[in-house]
């Protein structure tokens, strides 16, 4: 049983990427969060956001739900997601939602950056 709770920190990468950290659950109950934390992430022209699910403890179908809204908003604006930080079990869960056909997924923040950065 998840206790609902999420903390979302948004950083930026050479003014130009947005990385948010997730620690905690995504479920129907964190949409406000979310959606706070992909405007600040898209603020000031970012039109790219990595996703760091290193401590994401738990999603359930709402939860994915929510992610596949933020995908739909971010490919309107031209931003681009990706993702880092699955263990194995969100790993197949993005394979089987097919999620890992529409974020960018990455093993390390570093992957990701340099993919997203050119760095």
């Amino acid at each position: 049983m998840t206790n609902n709770q999420l903390d979302l920190t948004v950083r930026q990468v050479k003014g130009r990427l947005s990385i948010i950290d997730v620690v905690g659950d995504i479920t129907a109950f964190v949409e406000d969060q979310l959606q706070n934390a992909y405007l600040q992430a898209t603020s000031f022209g970012i039109d790219s956001i990595v996703w760091n699910f290193s401590k994401l403890n738990f999603i359930n179908s709402s939860g994915i739900g929510l992610l596949v809204v933020m995908l739909i908003r971010a490919r309107k604006q031209n931003v681009r997601m990706g993702a880092y930080g699955l263990n194995e079990h969100f790993k197949r869960l993005f394979e089987m939602t097919r999620l890992n056909e529409v974020f960018n997924v990455f093993e390390t923040e570093d992957d990701a950056i340099s993919a997203f950065l050119g760095a």
